[in-house]
Order: C-alpha cells, then sequence, then structure tokens
C-alpha cells in the first residue's frame, strides 16, 4: 500500500473504510476524503481475499462488465470480474444492481485509492471527494480477482495471464503503453472473459509482456503489429534450441569415434537451425496445436494469395513466408492487401493464448 496522503502539507498514514453505504479514507484519525459512487455496494468479502490490477480498454462502455472465467478455478469456474471505472460512477448500467457484482465492485472501490495514490500526488483538503474516473482515466477497468476460487496449487500471474487479456481487448494500464485505438475489433464485447495462462516460463513472460505492450501501442501498423507478435513465437522457438542442446552436447560426447552417432547429432543441429524446423516443432511437438490453428491457417493462405504466393499446409508454408515478405518489404507493403494483412494479426494474436498454454518443454 502506497505510504500517504499529503495534508496540509504533510505526508499522512491513511486508511480505507466503509462505513455502509460510502467509502471513506481516514487521514490522522478522520475521515477527509470520501470515494464518490452511485452504487448500493455490497461488503460480503474482505478486499485483502482478492488481488486487483489496473487494466484499460480503449472502446470500453459502462455497460462492458465481464466476469472472468478459468480452468485455474475448475471447468468454466468464475475467478473474477473486469469491472470499467465508467461502471463504478454510474448505477445505470445493467450490472448495477446484481450483487454479486456489487461486491466486487466494493472491493475494487477499496482497491482504487491505493491504485490513484500509487499514481498521483494528492492534496487533501479539511474533506476531500475523490473522483476516481477522472484520477484513473475513462478507459480504465479493474479486474478483480477472488483467491479464494482458485484451485489448491494454483495462482494467477498477470504476466501469464495478459495474452488472453489482450487478445480481447485489454492491456496492461501503465506508462509505456500508449494506446491510441482498439486492437480487436469483436473478441472485446463477448458477454464474459475467458483467460487461459501461458506455461511457467519464468525467464520469458517479461518479454512476453514487453512485446505485447508494444503490439498495443503500435495499432496505426499492422506489418509492426505483426513483428510484435512473431517474435513471441521466436521465444519459443528459442526455447526449442535450448531444450535440445544439452542433449546434443551429450550425444557429441558418447559418440566417440562412432561417426554414425556425430553425423545424427550434426543432422540435428542442421534441423534446429532452420527456423522452418523449429516453427514446425513448436506447433507440432511441443505444443501440439496445429489443429486449433485454422482460422490462422485460413487468414495467412488469404494474404499470400493475395500477394501473389502459394497457400500452404504446414505453419512453415504459410506463417513463416509471410514473415519473410513483410520483413523485406515493410516500408512498401501493398496497400490494398492491408485488410488481410490486419486479418492475419488478429488471428495470430487469437492464436498465441493457445501457443503458450500449451507448450510444454518436457515433449520430448
Amino acid at each position: 500500500m502506497p505510504a500517504s496522503f499529503t495534508f496540509e502539507g504533510k505526508p499522512y498514514p491513511y486508511i480505507v473504510n466503509f462505513d455502509g453505504s460510502s467509502i471513506g479514507v481516514q487521514i490522522d484519525g478522520k475521515v477527509r476524503v470520501r470515494v464518490a459512487t452511485p452504487l448500493k455496494l455490497g461488503a460480503t468479502s474482505r478486499p485483502d481475499d482478492f488481488d486487483t490490477y489496473l487494466l484499460t480498454r480503449p472502446d470500453v462502455r459502462e455497460n462492458d462488465v465481464k466476469q472472468v472465467f478459468s480452468k485455474i478455478a475448475g471447468d468454466r469456474a468464475r475467478i473474477g470480474w473486469a469491472i470499467p471505472v465508467l461502471s463504478l460512477v454510474s448505477d445505470e448500467h445493467d450490472s448495477a444492481a446484481d450483487p454479486h457484482f456489487l461486491n466486487y465492485a466494493y472491493v475494487a472501490m477499496m482497491k482504487a485509492v491505493e491504485m490513484v495514490q500509487a499514481t498521483t500526488e494528492l492534496e487533501v483538503s479539511e474533506l476531500s471527494e475523490l473522483d476516481i474516473l477522472n484520477m484513473l482515466g475513462e478507459n480504465s477497468v479493474i479486474l478483480v480477482i477472488s483467491r479464494a476460487t482458485l484451485k489448491e496449487g494454483h495462482d494467477f500471474e498477470l504476466r501469464r495471464a495478459l495474452p488472453s487479456l489482450v487478445s480481447q481487448g485489454y492491456a496492461i494500464c501503465a506508462p509505456e503503453v500508449d494506446v491510441s485505438g482498439a486492437w480487436v475489433e469483436v473478441a472485446g464485447h463477448q458477454g464474459h472473459i475467458k483467460i487461459t495462462l501461458s506455461t511457467k516460463m519464468p525467464d520469458d513472460h517479461d518479454m512476453v509482456v514487453a512485446m505485447l505492450n508494444g503490439f498495443v501501442s503500435s495499432t496505426r501498423s499492422a506489418a509492426l503489429q505483426f513483428f510484435y507478435l512473431y517474435q513471441i513465437v521466436e521465444l519459443l522457438m528459442e526455447r526449442v534450441i535450448s531444450i535440445h542442446q544439452k542433449e546434443i552436447a551429450e550425444s557429441i560426447l558418447k559418440a566417440g569415434d562412432s561417426s554414425s552417432l556425430i553425423r545424427g547429432a550434426l543432422e540435428k543441429i542442421g534441423e534446429l537451425n532452420s527456423e522452418r524446423s523449429r516453427l514446425n516443432l513448436v506447433v507440432e511437438k511441443y505444443s501440439r496445436v496445429a489443429g486449433d490453428l485454422r482460422d490462422l491457417k485460413l487468414e495467412c493462405n488469404k494474404l499470400k494469395v493475395k500477394l501473389g504466393l502459394d497457400a500452404g499446409e504446414s505453419i512453415s508454408e504459410y506463417l513463416y513466408p509471410l514473415r519473410n515478405y513483410i520483413f523485406h518489404n515493410f516500408r512498401s507493403f501493398p496497400k490494398d492487401a492491408e485488410p488481410e494483412l490486419r486479418a492475419v494479426v488478429t488471428a495470430l494474436l487469437s492464436s498465441l493464448p493457445i501457443f503458450l498454454s500449451k507448450f510444454d518443454s518436457s515433449s520430448m
């Protein structure tokens, strides 16, 4: 929790409390800040039993209150809610009287004070009103996750949930994320959010987050967005190399004078040096998602035909040649093929949570 509010020129520690009808911030022994909301908040849960995250969605509306589901709480079980800040300062949306929403809204409002204080230095007067919409912004969304809903041995980690969230129109709200427009047109308007967590790859999650932040900040260039997403696929290809490095080294050491064993190890090195081969290994062996990529294959082949290229069957035939084409024609990509390229970007974005959740480095 941030350390203090500034009152009469001095920093003071604070306590956020709820008196049954409104949320207040107690500073120097008195409630000096009221948090404005017309909602009749529920208070049946302890805010400390929840984790909250500040997200952004460019086209969010007050009626875009979403329940959040994930298998880490059981099959299709709810783990929380995504609540637009617009929905916290209005009682005219569809969820305003829902007791479950009002309980999560209570948690979101209590935590919103910390979010505001974490991003803004506030000087409060004798009795101030805190306008969280003005402070956090009309595109802000508070993701509230109930730890009590998660299955034993499972935890929620925003870095691992971000591919799913971005594919449904949500991004991290952070200074380095410059969102100028929506990057998905359909998925963000579903009635709920389904989160699939990426497999645990501690060394790579921060890079995935950085690439996704770059992706959502680059809505004016479909080609640049493509490369941000493709770099995430390349991370998995690099992971394939690291899986086999030790195995190949041990094979060479054990080979002794056996030319056939040495030749086999060298052939394996040659295979791994091929980006096409690594891409096929990611899809067919380590993620096993070939059957889940029909939309990606369809959109890639539409674009390839538009560009005068042959359609492909395997991912190394329909995605990799596009990567090369876009790389070599980045500044001169045909304008009339932009719609098809954006369709490829959308399909690749939708496929990433599948790639990342199913990737299994033990699939030898």
